[in-house]
């Protein structure tokens, strides 16, 4: 019976040993676990930052390419106008080289008379 007794109490407190190392796992386990929890919650607002800022840059780009046409346009508008002077002055030119000439033989004529 004392045999017994002894056995059993030995059983008793290895069955205790292993209880408290199977806790001691069981919270490092329920540790590590939240710390997973966490990495991956931190990545999924990282993530939803990340997007938030993609279309934030995207909306930025859609401006930029917006403002870069307009500027195209007005580019394009500008050209026509300085063409259109150019030629303006040139017409102008002529039509004074032309009076010009008709003065001076006028001027010519009239010293001749």
């Amino acid at each position: 019976m004392s045999n017994y007794q002894t056995g059993q109490a030995s059983a008793l407190e290895a069955a205790k040993t292993d209880l408290e190392r199977a806790r001691r796992s069981e919270l490092e386990l329920q540790n590590q676990m939240t710390e997973v929890q966490e990495k991956i919650e931190e990545g999924r607002r990282r993530a939803k930052e990340l997007s938030e800022e993609i279309s934030a840059l995207k909306e930025q780009q859609m401006e930029l390419t917006e403002k870069r046409k307009d500027s195209w346009r007005e580019d394009t508008k500008l050209d026509s106008l300085v063409k259109r002077a150019s030629d303006e002055l040139r017409t102008a030119e002529r039509a004074l080289a032309g009076m010009m000439d008709k003065v001076c033989c006028l001027c010519i004529d009239s010293t001749h008379i």
